[in-house]
């Protein structure tokens, strides 16, 4: 919860003040299926939608033979697969309130 305050002032009224206790709650977030790190500055990074809400992200990338190629206990969208070539990755990404997606994510370059 976090509050807030409205004030409203016409010039010829007296000025008016409303205060209350307002709980926002996240957007989900939207996890890619795919991403182009090619350097073109677009879609460089595997990037989830509104992850800013989802503080303490746990996400995982594994290969397709089970290796991990990204641990990370608090994700900064900045995974960029630098050394991951072009294919199908494995993800895991975990809220910090235990919510767990798994999925799929390519990556494609050209």
């Amino acid at each position: 919860m976090q509050t807030y305050t409205i004030t409203v002032n016409d010039g010829v009224c007296p000025k008016l003040e409303l205060t209350g206790e307002v709980q926002i709650n996240p957007c989900a977030i939207v996890i890619p299926n795919v991403f182009t790190p090619n350097g073109d500055l677009l879609n460089e990074t595997f990037f989830i939608k509104n992850l800013e809400s989802f503080p303490n992200t746990k996400v995982k990338i594994f290969n397709r033979w089970g290796r991990i190629l990204l641990d990370s206990n608090n994700y900064k969208n900045d995974w960029k697969a630098t050394d991951a070539p072009d294919g199908v990755y494995y993800y895991t990404v975990t809220l910090y309130n235990g919510t767990e997606f798994n999925g799929t994510v390519s990556i494609l370059r050209k």
